[in-house]
């Protein structure tokens, strides 16, 4: 649970002086921020919001065969088979998290200040 601030504390002459909480930042030795451009989930039969975090590009071909030239070196790529019309693309899940609905309303209050604050800034 997040840390919680006590009631204000009366000192001389009826004035008082809210307590305060200090929070230490660690970072994990596993931590490793990752690229991300889409999420997708659901919500489970608990109640959790389960968010899966993608990262989509281009699919990279399972083999590619070359001719050989004259000297045994490589030659151009040789076309793969498949329709030429459709370009194969995947995602990448890289991430994963279930949060409990006052966590998701937390950082989904978080993300909208950042993207006010890009906004303003004139970023899209």
């Amino acid at each position: 649970p997040p840390p919680t601030v006590s009631a204000p504390i009366p000192i001389h002459r009826g004035a008082t002086v809210r307590r305060r909480a200090r929070i230490d930042y660690q970072i994990s030795p596993d931590y490793l921020p990752l690229p991300v451009n889409g999420v997708t989930g659901g919500v489970t039969p608990h109640g959790e919001i389960t968010a899966h975090f993608y990262f989509e590009q281009r699919a990279l071909p399972e083999t590619v065969v070359h001719e050989l030239d004259e000297h045994g070196g490589l030659g151009p790529a040789l076309p793969s088979p498949g329709d030429p019309r459709e370009v194969a693309f995947e995602r990448i899940i890289v991430s994963g998290m279930a949060l409990t609905l006052e966590s998701a309303r937390r950082i989904h209050a978080w993300l909208g200040e950042r993207i006010r604050e890009q906004e303003a800034r004139g970023k899209r």
